[in-house]
């Protein structure tokens, strides 16, 4: 029969046996921390982790979704297979990313967004780039990486700054046989350099270029224009207009004389036109001669009155430019000197805007090359999802001593046992006997 009641282990009876076996207990702590730590940051953390990075592109036009000679720039075709591919094969570091699979499991995305700053009073076009960390060795590839991904857009605003001909309009002055076009060609090129250099300021504000401390690009842009408040366009188009000069005046007899015979044609078949329609809103009017103006302006003339009030308008110019040609045919395109120091002052203009489309040209690279870039918003790389370091090292230092701790007392519970009754004896307390339940109400029954 049984005699005693179990009074329980105490606390340090099991630690005093969890450390009877401490070696085994340093050994289990260490391989399941060594292990477990191991495993969670270069196993686990790397299937987990997410590697992500914001920018803000300072490259023209690339924010407004074109390139700077206005084709267009998708952000999204930055994270394309076409792209990455481009990148991984521009550098050996990045020959261990898996692309293919990075793309075709959308492990890699790419978003813009308009983000205020905490006043609220101005904002930034910010463009974030997200990929799985399993697809990288480690944070400094997949920094890396995305560099030089988010660099394409700058890398071809810049080799776009570099091709651009900023030549054109005097290319067509070269070409052209005519003075007059000439002249507007010459125009044309002013106003295209007054553009660029405003559309220079407007982006990188109004700085030295790089190697200069003389003058800003505003200044640049007020020399150029200073020269022409001197030598205005209108002394050119006075001259024209008064002498009607004409370029290689032999050359061009003939042109003159078929544009001549074709505006004259022109003339008298507008001048048919307009007779027909007078005749038309005659009948309209019940074949009346009495056709005052009261009655043309009525709604019912409106459709013809129009189309004449066109044609006449029309006939006017052609007439007028009929007399100018008449006048270069009887000048002979003007006297031969006058022509000549016409073509001087002309060629004076064309040299000044060459001269100044060469420096425009040089400084323009210049400040975009060196002020073409992105700006990242915060830390070159972020990561999150995984575990910290710290908390790996917590989670399985304690895990491994639970464990080991668990594996002690399996293997040396009977000294839990032999600890109990040595204590209850000691107390002169009752022992709890070591048969099984079914066995203590066999005794009991007996």
């Amino acid at each position: 029969m049984q005699e005693y009641e179990d009074e329980g282990i105490s606390l340090g009876q099991i630690f005093k046996v969890i450390f009877r076996r401490w070696k085994l207990l340093l050994f289990i702590t260490g391989v399941i921390f060594v292990v477990g730590l191991l495993g969670s940051q270069l196993i686990y953390n790397k299937l987990k982790t997410e590697y992500t990075t914001s920018v803000v592109y300072n490259a023209q036009g690339v924010n407004d979704g074109v390139y700077a000679d206005n084709s267009q720039f998708n952000y999204r075709d930055l994270v394309k297979l076409d792209t990455l591919n481009k990148v991984k094969a521009s550098d050996e570091k990045f020959s261990s990313i898996d692309v293919k699979t990075l793309v075709e499991k959308e492990k890699i995305s790419i978003k813009k967004e308009i983000v205020q700053d905490e006043t609220k009073t101005s904002s930034q076009i910010v463009f974030t780039i997200t990929a799985s960390g399993r697809y990288f060795k480690n944070s400094d590839q997949a920094r890396d990486y995305f560099a030089a991904i988010l660099l394409v857009p700058v890398t071809k605003t810049i080799a776009i700054t570099q091709d651009t001909n900023n030549t054109i309009n005097l290319d067509a002055y070269t070409k052209s046989n005519d003075y007059g076009e000439q002249v507007n060609y010459l125009k044309a090129q002013l106003a295209y350099l007054n553009t660029k250099y405003d559309a220079l300021i407007a982006q990188f504000g109004d700085i030295y270029p790089s190697g200069d401390n003389q003058k800003k690009l505003s200044e640049y842009r007020l020399e150029l224009n200073s020269y022409f408040e001197t030598h205005k366009f209108t002394e050119l188009d006075n001259e024209l207009t008064a002498y009607k000069f004409v370029k290689n005046f032999n050359e061009n007899k003939t042109k003159l004389e078929i544009r001549k015979a074709s505006l004259e044609k022109q003339i008298t078949d507008n001048q048919n036109v307009i007779s027909k329609l007078y005749d038309y809103m005659v009948k309209l009017n019940n074949n009346s001669e009495d056709f005052t103006t009261s009655i043309q302006s009525s709604e019912m003339f409106t459709p013809y009155t129009t189309q004449i009030a066109s044609l006449t308008a029309s006939n006017a110019a052609m007439q007028n430019e009929v007399a100018d040609i008449n006048k270069q045919l009887s000048n002979n395109g003007g006297d031969a000197a006058s022509v000549q120091a016409f073509e001087e002052k002309l060629t004076t203009y064309y040299t000044k805007l060459n001269s100044e489309t060469d420096t425009y040209t040089t400084v323009s690279k210049q400040v975009i090359s060196e002020n073409t870039s992105f700006d990242y918003t915060g830390k070159s790389i972020d990561s999150k999802g995984g575990l910290s370091l710290l908390i790996s090292i917590l989670l399985f230092l304690v895990g491994g001593f639970v464990v080991a701790a668990i594996v002690n007392l399996i293997l040396d519970r009977k000294y839990l046992k032999e600890d109990s009754k040595a204590l209850a004896t000691a107390n002169n307390a009752p022992v709890a006997s070591d048969k099984p339940e079914e066995d203590k109400k066999e005794n009991t029954e007996e």
